[in-house]
Order: structure tokens, then sequence, then C-alpha cells
């Protein structure tokens, strides 16, 4: 799955799970980079792949400016079906 990371916040950290391209774009969309739906970061699982550094930049430059709770309410708002995975990983492991 791309994206599917660990990612640092200002506070903690937060587990971020991205399967479906339609999943790729609201992430995108959530964290202001909607300018990358149309790029090859924004293909299908078999072109992400190639780009699987790149996207995880974007995504730790966003998640490293926010809290923990600012990441997954940002998320929450979302149609990313994550959200009770960063839940769970909150309760674990914070």
């Amino acid at each position: 799955m791309i994206t599917s990371n660990v990612y640092h916040t200002k506070d903690g950290r937060v587990f971020i799970n991205v399967g479906v391209l339609i999943q790729l774009r609201y992430l995108y969309i959530a964290v202001g980079r909607d300018d990358l739906i149309d790029t090859l970061t924004g293909g299908n699982q078999s072109e992400r792949i190639k780009y699987r550094d790149e996207i995880d930049a974007v995504v730790t430059e966003w998640t490293k400016t926010k809290t923990t709770n600012e990441v997954v309410n940002t998320i929450r708002k979302t149609d990313v079906p994550s959200y009770l995975s960063l839940m769970m990983f909150i309760i674990i492991y914070n």
C-alpha cells in the first residue's frame, strides 16, 4: 500500500494507511497538496510504488507540522477509512 507508514507528528507518531486511489486523492486534499492528484505520484498502486519516497516526504512534511490529534482530526474529515487504524495506533502506542 502506498502510502502506508508511521509518520512523526509534533508530539508523537501516527499510522496512515491509504490503499486505493481515491483515498490517496482525499489525503492529498487534506494535506493541501491537491496539485499532486494529476501527477505520477497520484497514479495507481503500480505507478505510485515508484514514487514511494516522494509521497512519504509529502506526508511527512505535513504531519511533522501538526499534533497527532490534528492529523487524526483532519484525516477523519475525509473519506479515508483508516481512521480506526489511526485511533488504534494512538491508543496502543501513545
